[in-house]
C-alpha cells in the first residue's frame, strides 16, 4: 500500500472525523455501514468481518458494508497534506502521491507489479465477501419479516389440502344435522303457537 511510503504532515490535528475508529488513521478506500453509516478503512473491515460480521462500533448484525462516496469526505481525505519518507519532500497531497512516487520522486522506488497485482486479487476476494455477507444478511431480515407475518403462507400444500378436505368432510357431516333441528325448531314453533292461539280463544269463550 502508498501508505507505507508516505506520512501525515501535522497528523495531530487531522479532523477525528476522517480517521478510522479501528487503525485510528486517517480512511484508506473507506467502507461504511449502510444503517448505522460507521465508517471503516477497507483493510480494517476486511480483518475484522473475518472474525464477525457486525459493525466494529454497535456491532449490528444487520448492517449491510458499502464503498464511501460522499465527494466532499472524500476530497478531504485527498487533501491531506503527507510527505514522501523516501525524499523527504513536503507538503503533498495525498490524493497526488501516487504520481509523486511513480513520477517525481528523486528516489523513486518501483513498486513490485506481482505484488500490486496479488493486493488487487485480495481487495476482489474481500468485495465478494462483502456483497455476499450483505446478501446474507439481507435474505436473514426477509425471513424475520416473513416470520411476523401469517404462517399460513409457510405451511406446505398438501398439509393445507388435508386441512381444508377435513372441513369439508365435518360440515358435510353436520349439515344434515343441522337440518333435522332447523326442522324440528319450525315445526314445534309451530305446535307451541297453535297451543298457545287455543288457549286464548278458549279463554275468551269462557
Amino acid at each position: 500500500m502508498l501508505s507505507n511510503f508516505y506520512a501525515y504532515e501535522n497528523e495531530g490535528q487531522i479532523n477525528v472525523d476522517l480517521k478510522c475508529s479501528i487503525c485510528l488513521d486517517p480512511f484508506q478506500s473507506p467502507f461504511c455501514d449502510a444503517y448505522c453509516g460507521h465508517t471503516f478503512c477497507f483493510e480494517c473491515l476486511k480483518t475484522w468481518i473475518r472474525q464477525k460480521r457486525s459493525c466494529p462500533i454497535c456491532r449490528r448484525y444487520f448492517t449491510k458494508f458499502v464503498p464511501v462516496t460522499n465527494k466532499k469526505r472524500l476530497n478531504e481525505l485527498d487533501d491531506l497534506l503527507v510527505h514522501c519518507v523516501h525524499c523527504n519532500e513536503t507538503n503533498i497531497k495525498r490524493g497526488n502521491f501516487n504520481d509523486h512516487i511513480t513520477y517525481r520522486c528523486s528516489k523513486r522506488i518501483v513498486i513490485d507489479q506481482k505484488e500490486n497485482e496479488e493486493s488487487l486479487g485480495e481487495r476482489l476476494n474481500i468485495e465478494y465477501l462483502l456483497i455476499r455477507i450483505n446478501e446474507s444478511i439481507e435474505y436473514r431480515r426477509r425471513q424475520q419479516q416473513n416470520n411476523g407475518q401469517s404462517n399460513f403462507h409457510s405451511l406446505p400444500l398438501w398439509i393445507i389440502m388435508i386441512s381444508g378436505a377435513h372441513i369439508f368432510l365435518y360440515l358435510l357431516a353436520l349439515l344434515p344435522v343441522a337440518v333435522v333441528f332447523f326442522i324440528t325448531d319450525t315445526i314445534m314453533y309451530s305446535i307451541l303457537h297453535t297451543i298457545s292461539w287455543l288457549i286464548r280463544f278458549i279463554k275468551l269463550q269462557l
